[in-house]
C-alpha cells in the first residue's frame, strides 16, 4: 500500500449546507496523495449521508460515525484512523485553496519539519480579509527562531496569530501526542493549548507565505456569550499554560503571563455577561487568582499595551463593577 503523505480530518455536526464546498475543496487539490477522513459527530441532519455519497465516489474518502461528543473527540477519532505522515484539520464550514497540499508537500519535503504554518482568509458576509503570515516561505529549526515567535503566544500589544488547530500541518506523531493531553475540562482555549504545545516542541518549522485556508466567520453579533462557569473553567487553561508552555526563558514566560491575563479577563467578561450575581463572580475570580500560575502572571506584568495593562489592573484589584460596565458598553457597541 502506498504511504499517504497527508490525512485531512474534518469533524462534522449538522453541516449538510456547507459540506459540499468543504469536501470538494479537498478532493480538488492539485496534489493527490492524501486521505480525507470525515468524522460525523452524531449529526441530526443528512450530513452522514452526504459523507457516504462522497466515499462511494472517491476511495480516498474515509467516513467515521460516532455519538455526539464534540469537535475535539471527533478530531481524536479521526487521528486514531489517520495513516498520513502529516495531519491537517478542516472545519466543515471552511475550505482549502486548491494548491495547499501541493505547496505544503514542497515545503515539508525539503525540510522534513514537524510543523508548517500558513495564512488564512476570513470570509465575512460582505467582505474578505486575508491574513498572510510572511512574505517569503522560510524554514526555522525552532519556532522561537522565527519572526512570528512574539505573536505565537502573545506580544506586548496583546496581539497573536491564529492559534486554531486549522491553518497548520502537523507531523502525525507530534499532534497525536498532544491532542489527547489537553484536559477535557478546558472548554475554551483547547485548540490554543494544543497548538502552543505542538509549536513549542516542534523540531523544524516552516512558515508558508501563501493564504490557503478560508475561514467562514459566523454571522451575527461579535460579543461573547455569557458563561456562569467561565472563571472556574479558566483554571484548567491557566494550569495547562503554566505546566506545558511556560519556560525558564524570560521572553517566553512574559508572553505566557500576558496570555494568562488575557484568558482570565476573557473568562471574567463571559461570567459577567451571564448575569451571575456580582458577589459570586467576585468569589470565582478570587479563587482563580489564588492559583500559582495566576498569581505569578499578576505579579510580573510589565512592558505591555494600555489595553492589557487595564485588564491586569481590573483583575488584580477585582474591580468587578467597572468591568461589568465595560462589558455592557461593548455589548451595545459603544466601545471597541
Amino acid at each position: 500500500m502506498v504511504q499517504v503523505l497527508f490525512s485531512v480530518i474534518v469533524p462534522i455536526y449538522n453541516a449538510s449546507l456547507t459540506l459540499d464546498r468543504c469536501i470538494s475543496s479537498v478532493l480538488c487539490q492539485t496534489y493527490s496523495n492524501f486521505e480525507l477522513i470525515l468524522v460525523d459527530d452524531g449529526s441530526l441532519d443528512n450530513s452522514l449521508q452526504v459523507c457516504m455519497n462522497y466515499a462511494d465516489m472517491d476511495r480516498r474518502v474515509v467516513v467515521l460515525h460516532q455519538d455526539n461528543r464534540g469537535h475535539t473527540a471527533a478530531r481524536q477519532a479521526g487521528l486514531e484512523t489517520a495513516r498520513g505522515n502529516y495531519i491537517l484539520f478542516l472545519d466543515s464550514d471552511d475550505w482549502f485553496e486548491p494548491n495547499l497540499l501541493d505547496d505544503g508537500a514542497a515545503a515539508i519535503g525539503e525540510t522534513h519539519c514537524d510543523l508548517a504554518l500558513f495564512g488564512h482568509r476570513a470570509k465575512h458576509k460582505n467582505t474578505d480579509m486575508a491574513f498572510p503570515l510572511c512574505s517569503t516561505t522560510a524554514f526555522y529549526n525552532t519556532i522561537k527562531q522565527s519572526p512570528l515567535f512574539p505573536q505565537l503566544i502573545m506580544d506586548e500589544r496583546g496581539k497573536a496569530i491564529s492559534r486554531a488547530l486549522w491553518g497548520k500541518i502537523y507531523a502525525r506523531n507530534l499532534i497525536k501526542k498532544w491532542l489527547p493531553l489537553v484536559p477535557n475540562e478546558i472548554m475554551t482555549g483547547e485548540d490554543m493549548c494544543c497548538f502552543l504545545a505542538c509549536a513549542k516542541e516542534a523540531k523544524g518549522v516552516v512558515i508558508m507565505s501563501g493564504v490557503y485556508y478560508n475561514y467562514q466567520v459566523a454571522n451575527g453579533t461579535t460579543s461573547r456569550k455569557g458563561d456562569p462557569l467561565a472563571l472556574t473553567r479558566c483554571r484548567y487553561t491557566v494550569e495547562f499554560l503554566a505546566s506545558y508552555i511556560a519556560d525558564d526563558d524570560p521572553e517566553i514566560q512574559l508572553a505566557v503571563d500576558r496570555l494568562v491575563i488575557q484568558q482570565m479577563y476573557s473568562a471574567l467578561t463571559r461570567e459577567l455577561l451571564s448575569d451571575k450575581q456580582l458577589t459570586n463572580v467576585r468569589q470565582d475570580l478570587k479563587k482563580l487568582k489564588s492559583y500559582a500560575a495566576s498569581e505569578k502572571a499578576l505579579m510580573g506584568f510589565s512592558s505591555v499595551s494600555a489595553g492589557l495593562r487595564l485588564k491586569h489592573f481590573l483583575i488584580k484589584h477585582r474591580l468587578i463593577m467597572i468591568t461589568k460596565l465595560i462589558c455592557l458598553f461593548r455589548k451595545k457597541g459603544l466601545l471597541f
